[in-house]
């Protein structure tokens, strides 16, 4: 398969929009990555450094990171960036809290 031009499904597209698509799917990816390798990096480190130490500390890096993640996939991938502001915070009203519980029962 060649990336480089449109494909059938995509004929719609003019050759810009097709290039604009193609540049924000790598952004997503890199972005993606880069928490994710953040994430797991900053967990062994906290593992092998301090393995006696509070998990509190870690827990609440970990829900931190993952709420970064969350508001960007459902910004780019559920269009959630386009929408009202009041919409766009209702879902971390709600998962935000549920974070910090689980945060401090770990």
């Amino acid at each position: 398969m060649n990336f480089e031009t449109p494909t059938e499904g995509h004929l719609h597209w003019t050759e810009e929009e097709y290039k604009d698509g193609k540049k924000s799917v790598l952004k997503t990816i890199f972005i993606l990555s880069a928490v994710t390798i953040a994430e797991v990096s900053i967990a062994i480190a906290y593992d092998k450094l301090m393995p006696n130490a509070s998990k509190l500390p870690i827990n609440l890096v970990m829900a931190v990171l993952s709420v970064v993640k969350v508001v960007y996939i459902m910004g780019i991938f559920m269009h959630v960036n386009h929408e009202t502001p009041w919409f766009n915070n209702y879902p971390f009203a709600v998962y935000v809290p549920y974070l910090g519980n689980y945060s401090f029962r770990c």
